[in-house]
């Protein structure tokens, strides 16, 4: 619980400094960053078990209108919470919003 609480404090820290910052290019410039990204948080939430049965079915979308990643994670096997989705802003690198499915 202590390591979840400082990974995310963290986040936070990290989101709150690139607010502050003007990139001339994309933070995430591509789908292999947005992956990375994205598994990386997941793995701050998730045992090791759980986390490799995830990033095994990966999917991306990208959103050229608002720039936007979205990641989404999904089991091998029909679970209760379905697969695990995050948005990431492609210009800094923010993470929008993380969700489950059903």
């Amino acid at each position: 619980m202590k390591k979840k609480a400082l990974l995310l404090m963290a986040l936070i820290l990290t989101m709150t400094s690139f607010v502050a910052c003007n990139f001339k290019e994309a933070i995430v410039p591509d789908e292999a960053t947005a992956i990375a990204i994205a598994a990386a948080i997941i793995k701050g939430l998730a045992n090791d078990e759980d986390v490799q049965e995830y990033l095994s079915q990966t999917t991306v979308f990208y959103d050229e209108a608002d720039e936007i990643w979205i990641v989404s994670f999904a089991p091998e096997e029909i679970r209760l919470g379905g697969s695990i989705s995050i948005a990431i802003q492609k210009k800094d690198g923010k993470v929008l919003r993380a969700w489950t499915g059903e």
